[in-house]
């Protein structure tokens, strides 16, 4: 009995855990990436190529069609960030500032390929907007990619004395913990609108970044 006590509550725990994810438009967003790249990885080693790729393809505009209209959002975070602020450096200010904004333009151009698609628009040379919504996708990345080392240097400045020396204990590194993740994923996902652009060909590599970058990104909404 007590066996399927513990089993019942990790179960609870999981179905909980699914709830809290799947209730946010971010956790959906969140879910719906990672199935999106997984299917890119089984489609690269030729497993049920053709199904797996039509739900990468239905996941991918699901995901679209959802963050419809979202470029407001990241314009308006944008103008909140460029505000001075005596906790943040200015620096690092005006580059999460730019990388809301490049992420702006990418969905605004994104939004109108949806239009185009839907016939709703009449958008001439489709593919070249396609590459300029990659462009500011991959500039949005490199803004914020920047941000993160720019921040680590910071901190590793604060934490080490002129000989060297770690100040404090491992509760240091708790500090540096979230920086780290963030640069990794911002380097996993840089790869993406690089593949987007054809600079990447590699496909299950893509799924690789996608996925792993996916993962860290659930991590802030598990907590």
């Amino acid at each position: 009995a007590h066996t399927c006590l513990i089993h019942f509550i990790k179960r609870k725990q999981k179905m909980d855990t699914w709830l809290k994810l799947n209730s946010t438009r971010k956790g959906h967003d969140a879910i719906a990436r990672l199935l999106q790249y997984a299917c890119k990885i089984v489609t690269s080693w030729h497993l049920f190529p053709a199904w797996f790729q039509q739900l990468e393809t239905t996941l991918r505009l699901n995901r679209k069609v959802l963050r419809f209209g979202t470029f407001a959002d990241s314009l308006n975070a944008a103008r909140k960030k460029a505000a001075p602020s005596s906790s943040q450096e200015p620096f690092i200010r005006i580059l999460e500032a730019l990388s809301l904004i490049c992420n702006a333009g990418y969905l605004f151009v994104d939004h109108l390929l949806i239009l185009n698609a839907s016939k709703l628009l009449n958008l001439p040379d489709s593919p070249r907007w396609a590459r300029i919504s990659n462009q500011f996708w991959l500039a949005s990345i490199l803004h914020q990619l920047v941000s993160d080392f720019v921040k680590l240097g910071i901190k590793l400045k604060q934490s080490v004395t002129f000989k060297g020396v770690v100040k404090g204990q491992f509760d240091k590194l708790h500090e540096l913990e979230p920086i780290f993740l963030s640069i990794v994923k911002n380097l996993m996902n840089m790869f993406l609108p690089l593949a987007a652009l054809g600079y990447v060909k590699r496909k299950g590599f893509v799924g690789v970044c996608g996925v792993g970058s996916s993962c860290i990104n659930m991590l802030p909404l598990l907590k």
